[in-house]
């Protein structure tokens, strides 16, 4: 069909990736050629079961992000919700044609953190930092907002599976 008739993205499966690995995770994903002015992805809950190494939260959540602040303190960022990711185009519309057709979704990870002080939320009694809908849930806003902004879409010239820093943004993720 054409792109105007498109359902949603829909990348399959459980994705549980080291974030610091840049080659870690990656999905491969087709668009139909044409021009397009955004494209919808879901992000759902993983359900059971959960693959070795995943974290618990993953069985409740539809993201969940773990790691050791600047200091060292351990944290859990959880996101209960479903939602749906719109990644619009930069200049009204972006063309997908055989020629264009190496595209990378990116985030960039340090926006994500942008607008949270991990370090100076109260931990919880085991020492750990922990932000959902029941913990912390100012920096959960914040941390979405953030997620959804540090979202692009690029054409991967080089074909390295990086959005690097010459090549062409198309898109940008944003609330629905």
């Amino acid at each position: 069909g054409s792109p105007e008739d498109m359902e949603d993205l829909e990348i399959e499966g459980l994705i549980v990736t080291d974030l610091v690995d840049t080659r870690a995770g990656l999905q491969q994903f087709m668009l139909v050629p044409g021009d397009y002015s955004s494209v919808r992805a879901e992000l759902s809950r993983a359900g059971l079961p959960l693959p070795l190494g995943a974290p618990a939260e993953l069985e409740t959540s539809s993201l969940v992000v773990q790691g050791l602040t600047a200091s060292g303190r351990r944290f859990t960022i959880a996101l209960d919700d479903e939602m749906d990711i719109d990644i619009v185009a930069a200049m009204g519309s972006f063309l997908v044609a055989p020629e264009r057709s190496r595209l990378v979704l990116s985030f960039d990870i340090a926006q994500w953190f942008s607008d949270i002080d991990l370090d100076a939320l109260a931990p919880s009694s085991d020492g750990s930092v922990r932000v959902d809908a029941d913990t912390n849930t100012d920096a959960l806003t914040a941390f979405e907002a953030s997620f959804l902004g540090a979202l692009e879409l690029g054409l991967d010239r080089n074909g390295n599976a990086t959005l690097d820093d010459d090549e062409e943004r198309l898109a940008r993720g944003e609330a629905p």
